[in-house]
């Protein structure tokens, strides 16, 4: 029945992207954001969020944006050239599944020297591209209060009471707190 979405704060979440994404590259350059479906408003609320960031700060670069729809093969075919003639740049990677596939094509691709890349979400695959330096940083969307949170939604759906909304906390995470976080 779609009783509830949780989630964190979206906008806030691809803002935190783009600040980390600021900080990494003084100097600028291309910014290539990937995945996401266009259609889902939780990843579209990223966009605006990092975008509107960007844009509040004056960044004057180019931003291209590689959705994602599933097809796993096609996002990382885009990706690819989207990264084509990138030079020096960043990436934000807005799920943990394109999170994944940006630290690989970015390994294979022996950019990491170059490219920046923050992502999403923390889990164990993402321990090796840490400590290659492919991955400088991800958003910690808090996976576990979100588990919980929808568990209780549900209850108290079941049981005819009132849904209750609380915010759920993000972080930053990177290499040297990681294992904090896994």
């Amino acid at each position: 029945k779609r009783i509830a979405c949780v989630s964190g704060p979206n906008e806030r979440i691809g803002r935190l992207a783009a600040e980390l994404l600021r900080g990494f590259l003084p100097d600028g350059g291309k910014i290539v954001m990937m995945g996401g479906r266009p259609g889902v408003e939780i990843h579209n609320a990223h966009r605006r969020g990092f975008r509107a960031f960007m844009e509040e700060t004056g960044y004057s670069f180019p931003i291209v944006e590689v959705a994602g729809d599933g097809d796993p093969g096609r996002v990382r075919k885009d990706f690819s050239r989207a990264l084509n003639g990138i030079g020096s740049g960043g990436v934000y990677a807005i799920t943990s599944r394109d999170t994944l596939l940006a630290c690989r094509e970015i390994q294979e691709r022996g950019l990491a020297d170059r490219v920046r890349l923050v992502g999403s979400d923390v889990f164990r695959e993402l321990v090796p591209f840490f400590e290659q330096g492919v991955l400088r940083a991800t958003v910690w969307k808090n996976q576990q209060a979100q588990a919980e949170r929808a568990v209780l939604a549900l209850y108290r759906y079941l049981t005819g009471r009132q849904a209750e909304w609380e915010p759920i906390g993000i972080g930053v995470v990177l290499r040297n707190n990681l294992e904090d976080f896994l």
